[in-house]
């Protein structure tokens, strides 16, 4: 049995990584610069208004900056529920069963696993964000970039295993849902 305050993190952190996640796969879609560019340039041209691919591109970007302001500010509700859950691991009351079989110490490793990769796209996204303000290299925020990704990737592969062990889960303990409701 979890608590109310964790059952709250819970389904507030899986709303926002699900948002985050639809902003992504927006931007590498249907936002996609380069896709979008030769649209503009396409339906442009029909009106006798051309441009080069580097102003189509600037234009493609505007369109989806709205989205990525979005990104952005879910990214620091994403680091408020991060420093909220640390400060859950505090409250004795957070988890009531304490059953501690196999398959539940590895469930706890894969948890803090992916903790740390939410801690690691939480700090890798502030980088980016303040990175001019901060002052900081080209090559560090290249790594920075780099491991925002392998992040974006480890979580968007935890969500479906997370989903299917649910299921499974709940196929055993048909109360399981009930639990975190």
């Amino acid at each position: 049995m979890y608590s109310g305050l964790f059952k709250v993190w819970h389904w507030l952190n899986a709303i926002v990584i699900s948002l985050l996640v639809f902003t992504v796969l927006l931007r590498e879609t249907f936002f996609d610069k380069y896709d979008n560019a030769k649209i503009i340039i396409s339906k442009l041209s029909e009106f006798s208004i051309n441009l080069t691919n580097d102003q189509a591109i600037l234009i493609a970007k505007a369109i989806r900056h709205p989205l990525w302001e979005w990104h952005i500010i879910l990214g620091y509700v994403l680091c408020a529920l991060l420093i909220y859950r640390f400060l859950l691991i505090f409250d004795k009351k957070t988890v009531v069963d304490k059953a501690e079989d196999l398959h539940m110490k590895l469930v706890k490793i894969s948890y803090k696993i992916l903790y740390l990769f939410i801690f690691a796209e939480a700090v890798t996204g502030l980088l980016l964000v303040f990175r001019r303000d901060l002052g900081i290299e080209k090559d560090i925020i290249n790594f920075a970039k780099d491991i925002h990704e392998i992040s974006y990737y480890a979580i968007l592969i935890f969500i479906p295993l997370h989903i299917i062990g649910v299921i499974i889960k709940n196929r055993k303990d048909r109360n399981l849902l009930n639990k975190m409701v």
